[in-house]
């Protein structure tokens, strides 16, 4: 019985997981091909949004910068702006961040 209510909790945890990583995104979710893995862990997030700017952390592996350079635009759009790659930077296990200026 420990056991089908572990497996239950889990799958459940696991469930949950994948639908915030896809919230998060909101709108932009569009624009990713595989915004969560199977296990739930996000391959993309936005780490900071302004009007002004957007910045996103990824795994190269999951996403390219032509999918979060999409998702930046759209909303730079928004307020009638244009997306500028200002920041681009590999951390570690194929983890990008890159950051967005609307002008």
């Amino acid at each position: 019985m420990k056991k089908l209510f572990l497996g239950i909790v889990v799958l459940t945890m696991l469930y949950c997981n994948v639908s915030l990583a896809e919230i998060s995104l909101g709108d932009l979710k569009q624009f990713f091909a595989e915004p969560s893995r199977v296990w739930g862990s996000p391959s993309v997030k936005i780490t900071s949004k302004t009007p002004k700017s957007i910045k996103f952390w990824y795994k190269n592996v999951y996403v390219n910068l032509g999918e979060v350079t999409n998702a930046a635009q759209h909303h730079c759009e928004k307020s009638n702006r244009d997306a500028i790659l200002f920041t681009e930077e590999e951390l570690d296990y194929g983890k990008m961040k890159a950051g967005f200026i609307c002008q």
